[in-house]
């Protein structure tokens, strides 16, 4: 659906919705239970997927939209494997932004939407309701270096506001360091900047949004080994 040249008219998704539906109805019938419970999120996965489509990747408040529908999709998936492996521990990696716990606590600031973060629930949040007090969220930041896509040439400079805590951490030389903020009770309440998201310096309460920060000196975009 991505790659497409063109763009997807809503009888075209209209049809590939109905055939998924009518697939997970057929599964009805299967009695292998594991073949379908997978086959069942995959589906589960596909119309998600769908309704993200329907909305658009081009306008600002499809875009962000389909964020609440992509993060609560991939908490449905996460949910799904504890549910049938309950006596397994499992680590997730992705980007800071969805492993917020409560991005509600950070202030956008930015325009066209300068209250933007109020209108998500992100994956760490969904995952700390479906588990409440099981969840270990942990965010990477830097006091430097540079980001960017690894499959395009160019990157930006990670250049720390001076009111932020990895500008004061750089100033003290520290190479890298953790913080374990679900053990600072007595910061729960306590706000600060940060680049944490997006590498641009956010006022909010970071310790209810994740439990532990991670900072290295220097972050550099990942890029492609060659052998």
């Amino acid at each position: 659906m991505m790659g497409m040249d063109t763009t997807l008219t809503h009888n075209e998704l209209d049809y590939f919705d109905s055939k998924m539906s009518q697939a997970q109805k057929a599964l009805e019938e299967e009695n292998d239970l594991e073949k379908k419970a997978i086959l069942d999120m995959a589906i589960d996965n596909a119309l998600a997927f769908s309704g993200q489509v329907r909305l658009g990747f081009t306008e600002w408040d499809a875009q962000n939209e389909g964020i609440n529908i992509r993060d609560r999709q991939m908490a449905e998936n996460v949910t799904w494997y504890l549910n049938h492996f309950p006596e397994r521990k499992i680590i997730i990696w992705t980007a800071n932004f969805h492993g917020a716990k409560q991005i509600n606590q950070i202030n956008y600031g930015k325009e066209p939407d300068p209250d933007l973060y109020n209108k998500y629930v992100l994956c760490g949040e969904h995952l700390e309701k479906a588990f409440p007090g099981q969840l270990y969220s942990l965010a990477f930041t830097s006091g430097g270096g540079s980001e960017g896509y690894f499959y395009a040439t160019d990157s930006t400079a990670i250049v720390p506001d001076s009111t932020s805590m990895e500008f004061q951490l750089r100033q003290r030389c520290m190479e890298y360091g953790f913080c374990d903020l679900s053990q600072r009770k007595d910061w729960t309440d306590m706000a600060f900047n940060s680049i944490i998201l997006g590498y641009d310096c956010k006022p909010g309460k970071w310790a209810q949004v994740f439990d532990g920060v991670f900072y290295l000196k220097e972050n550099h975009k990942a890029h492609l080994v060659q052998e």
